[in-house]
């Protein structure tokens, strides 16, 4: 099976890099597994209301929100921001 290709918006991949380096590595296990198969992960979870369409994976208190596109087989991670925060 071939790798999906991630794709970071800017403010995901700024909040990412102000973390600690522990939750960086934390992060990068996640975004491996989003590589190999986006839906697979039981952290992985559909999203409902006005995220329709979008998929949160959730990192200890940390959230995660990417949006699955299947024709060009990439996995766009839209925002990372602590749960309470992340559905503002």
């Amino acid at each position: 099976m071939s790798q999906w290709r991630i794709v970071w918006t800017g403010s995901a991949e700024n909040y990412y890099r102000r973390m600690e380096k522990a939750q960086q590595l934390k992060f990068q296990k996640a975004v491996r597994e989003l590589e190999t198969d986006p839906l697979a992960s039981k952290n992985v979870k559909r999203l409902h209301g006005e995220l329709r369409g979008l998929h949160r994976y959730r990192v200890g208190r940390f959230r995660m929100v990417f949006r699955v596109v299947e024709e060009s087989r990439e996995v766009r991670i839209l925002a990372i921001s602590s749960r309470g925060d992340i559905y503002k």
